[in-house]
């Protein structure tokens, strides 16, 4: 039922225990009474400062600002005539840069941002078709309060208790709060690829999905923003992976000549990410163990080497990546969005990427060629007698 108001009237006089009106007209004592407290201060602009609900919210663009004369801020916008309450004020119109400088003197704001500011506050012109029972019920209980006097004082401080109650009860059910943090603009374009890695990430956490990929929610934000920290950089150079690699045979520059040390110098790939090995022969079986690495270039005696490396754009193909890897940055990033969106659940991450861990490396391992075992110094001590050969001896 809409409100209106013959029925806030009826509501107060029930609390003061008065006879209702049939109209917000009537010629009797009680509705002048009514009047006068709901017009003069505006008891309802006083209760929206009180309550600052949220269907009284409104979003306003100022403008030409003025120079204020008594401190440093260098501009000053006059608020909007039905201002009533401050939320919050925006650099952009987008609600993503917060302004946290200013200064809030005589109705006017003042700041740094030189041309146009998005202020957010609380406004008197929403009408009573948009108020909500329970700030209804706040105004109904403040016109009974201040009819109280004249009308019923033995009940004012019944009253004034029920209007403290009712006030606390509105700010609690839709107080000026917004229905969830403002996130940042998206730090990243994301692919369905990203967004099955992302939907499996909130899986874990007990997250909804998001459906596209332009989803602007705070949960998708926070995940950009770990990812852009270097996520799958990590998850690389954390685990000795073998799928990803890349070989080639690199010849040295005559073009530049060391003034000391190395007599050779290798220009690395540019499309190197990070070096898995270098090697003196094609088969990759003998590793050289004498070179410097220095920035983008490599030093050594030899006139030619072997590299494997993972390329940069293997960090951001994740089409390219096999399903266990996919698995493991997933479980990485739920780990690191538990402690701000579902901290209950951060143990139940750690478990599952341990898990997703340990099947992915038994899974690489078998995915790559034989290894060469070969014997180590001990063995080789142990198992040599004075001729040379093994003696059997324990």
């Amino acid at each position: 039922m809409a409100v209106t108001k013959l029925s806030l009237y009826n509501a107060a006089l029930l609390l003061v225990g008065e006879r209702r009106l049939a109209t917000d007209t009537d010629d009797v004592p009680n509705r002048y009474e009514l009047d006068t407290a709901y017009a003069d201060p505006d008891a309802a602009a006083y209760c929206l400062e009180l309550t600052k609900p949220k269907f009284a919210l409104l979003t306003a663009q100022l403008s030409n600002p003025v120079v204020p004369a008594n401190h440093s801020l260098s501009s000053e916008y006059t608020f909007p005539i039905d201002y009533v309450s401050f939320h919050s004020v925006f650099a952009d119109n987008s609600l993503d840069q917060q302004i946290q400088r200013y200064i809030i003197e005589d109705r006017t704001i003042a700041c740094s941002n030189p041309i146009n500011i998005w202020l957010r506050y609380v406004t008197s012109s929403r009408d009573l078709t948009s108020w909500t029972p329970a700030f209804a019920n706040v105004v109904s209980a403040y016109l009974a309060k201040q009819i109280a006097p004249r009308v019923a004082p033995q009940k004012l401080i019944s009253l004034e208790e029920l209007f403290l109650s009712r006030v606390n009860a509105a700010v609690e059910l839709e107080g000026v709060k917004e229905v969830e943090e403002r996130p940042r603009a998206a730090t990243a374009t994301l692919s369905v690829g990203w967004r099955k890695i992302y939907n499996k990430a909130f899986f874990i956490l007990g997250l909804n999905e998001i459906i596209s990929n332009t989803d602007d929610s705070l949960r998708r934000i926070k995940a950009d923003v770990i990812v852009g920290m270097g996520l799958v950089e990590t998850v690389l150079e954390d685990l000795g992976w073998t799928f990803g690699l890349t070989s080639q045979k690199l010849d040295y520059d005559p073009s530049l000549e060391p003034e000391w040390g190395y007599e050779r110098v290798f220009t690395k790939p540019l499309d190197m990410h990070r070096i898995n090995g270098v090697f003196q022969d094609d088969f990759f079986r003998h590793p050289l163990k004498n070179y410097q690495d220095e920035g983008d270039k490599l030093y050594c005696s030899f006139d030619s080497i072997f590299i494997q490396y993972v390329k940069t754009s293997f960090i951001t193909n994740v089409d390219d990546w096999p399903q266990y890897f996919t698995n493991v940055v997933a479980c990485d990033l739920a780990v690191l969005l538990a402690p701000g969106m579902a901290p209950h659940l951060l143990n139940h991450a750690i478990v599952e990427r341990e898990r997703f861990n340990s099947e992915a490396m038994s899974t690489d391992a078998m995915s790559g060629p034989p290894q060469v075992i070969r014997t180590g110094s001990w063995i080789n001590a142990r198992g040599t007698g004075r001729n040379g050969s093994y003696n059997q001896r324990p």
